[in-house]
C-alpha cells in the first residue's frame, strides 16, 4: 500500500477508536486527519488517471498493429486474385465480394474470408486505391488521427516512413514491385476427367 494511504488508514482508525472510547482530542487533530485524507485521495486520483492514460495508449497501439496486419491480409488477397486471373490478361478485384467469392471460377475460390473491419474506425468504410483496369489495388483507413508511435513501418514488404495520420498508411499491391509473381501464383486446378476404360485387344 502507498505510504500516504497507509498513514491515512492509521489516522482514520485511531480517530474512530478515540471517538468510540470517548477520549478527548485537541481541536487541530481532526483537521489534520482530514487534510491527510484529502491529500491521499488526490494522490490516488492522479494514479488512476495515469493508469487510464496508459491503458488507452496501449489500446491504440494494439489497434495500430491490427491495422497493419489487416492491411497485409488485404494486400495478400488482392495479389492472389491478380495472379490467379484466368487467361492472359490479369485483373484486379472490383469489390470485396470478388475476394470473398471469386466469380471467375465455377468452383468456390476465396482469397479473403470476409470483408475486413477497419480497427481504427471500427467500421468497414475503407478508402479504395484504384487500379488501372477500374478495380482496386488496395485500401487505406480514412482516419485522420495520428499514430501513437510515429516510426517507419513495413507494408507489403516495403519500408514506409513515419506518417502523421493513419490514412497515410497505404496497403496496395503493385505487380511491378512483386519480386516473384509467378512462383507465388496459386494454381486453380480443374477437376480430373473421368477415367477411360482400358482398350480391348
Amino acid at each position: 500500500m502507498h505510504p500516504v494511504c497507509s498513514e491515512m488508514v492509521n489516522l482514520v482508525l485511531m480517530d474512530a477508536t478515540e471517538t468510540s472510547l470517548g477520549i478527548p482530542r485537541r481541536g487541530g487533530q481532526r483537521g489534520y486527519i482530514y487534510v491527510v485524507l484529502l491529500f491521499a485521495l488526490l494522490v490516488f486520483g492522479i494514479g488512476l488517471a495515469k493508469v487510464g492514460e496508459w491503458t488507452s495508449e496501449q489500446a491504440r497501439r494494439d489497434r495500430e498493429l491490427e491495422l497493419l496486419r489487416c492491411g497485409e491480409t488485404v494486400v495478400a488477397a488482392i495479389r492472389d486474385y491478380y495472379l490467379t486471373s484466368p487467361g492472359v490478361v490479369r485483373t484486379f478485384p472490383k469489390s470485396w465480394s470478388d475476394l470473398t467469392q471469386d466469380p471467375r471460377f465455377l468452383g468456390p475460390v476465396r482469397h479473403l474470408r470476409a470483408a475486413p473491419i477497419d480497427p481504427i474506425t471500427q467500421s468497414d468504410d475503407w478508402e479504395f486505391i484504384a487500379s488501372p483496369d477500374g478495380g482496386f489495388a488496395g485500401v487505406y483507413s480514412p482516419s485522420e488521427a495520428a499514430p501513437v508511435a510515429r516510426v517507419p513501418v513495413i507494408i507489403a514488404g516495403h519500408p514506409v516512413a513515419a506518417v502523421q495520420r493513419y490514412r497515410d498508411w497505404r496497403f496496395a499491391y503493385d505487380p511491378q514491385d512483386d519480386p516473384a509473381p509467378f512462383s507465388a501464383q496459386r494454381q486453380i486446378k480443374s477437376p480430373p476427367s473421368p477415367a477411360q476404360p482400358p482398350a480391348r485387344n
